[in-house]
């Protein structure tokens, strides 16, 4: 099997992207009317699900373990769920406003598209490293932290505390 190259999974993309584009036209005009304006939010969220499908399905043809048919199920899935949890939070969103507390109410599907950028790239992180790629998000945070505590001490923690040396050679008799 050839390996995959980027060309050939955007040319993969755009081939699936046009498929049905009738339907997908009446559905994204219908989540429109339901959701409104389109945020930056939205449109990250976006980009990070159409890199995920990429290195996704990257990752698969490297591992050898790639299937259309099992791509198309698990992101009809996957998109099939954030439909309805969005569509869900959308609703909480609006009942949320028809109370006396409505304090928040604006944030719940922003709060929940943010979630869901996180959640994609996580999933992109993971990709990458199936393919290979060394992706260090966020550092070690006990590393990060003796790092900053040696650089503020000055010295090297080896398990003792700086100056007990001083401290063992005043208790010893005789000095």
């Amino acid at each position: 099997m050839k390996p995959l190259t980027f060309f050939d999974a955007a040319v993969a993309l755009v081939g699936n992207v046009t498929e049905g584009w009738t339907w997908k036209t009446v559905l994204s005009g219908i989540l429109l009317a339901v959701f409104g304006p389109i945020t930056p939010i939205h449109v990250s969220f976006l980009i990070l699900l159409i890199l995920d499908l990429i290195t996704g399905i990257a990752a698969s043809r490297k591992e050898g373990t790639y299937s259309s048919h099992t791509g198309k199920v698990k992101s009809i899935t996957k998109l099939s769920g954030y439909a309805v949890a969005l569509i869900l939070a959308y609703q909480l969103e609006v009942s949320i406003k028809a109370t006396p507390f409505q304090a928040g109410a604006d944030y719940t599907v922003g709060i929940f598209l943010l979630y869901l950028v996180f959640t994609e790239a996580k999933s992109i992180v993971e990709n990458l490293r199936r393919l290979g790629m060394q992706v260090v998000l966020f550092p070690n945070p006990q590393q990060a932290f003796d790092e900053l505590k040696e650089a503020s001490s000055g010295t090297k923690d080896t398990g003792t505390k700086k100056g007990a040396q001083d401290t063992d050679e005043q208790d010893q008799p005789g000095a």
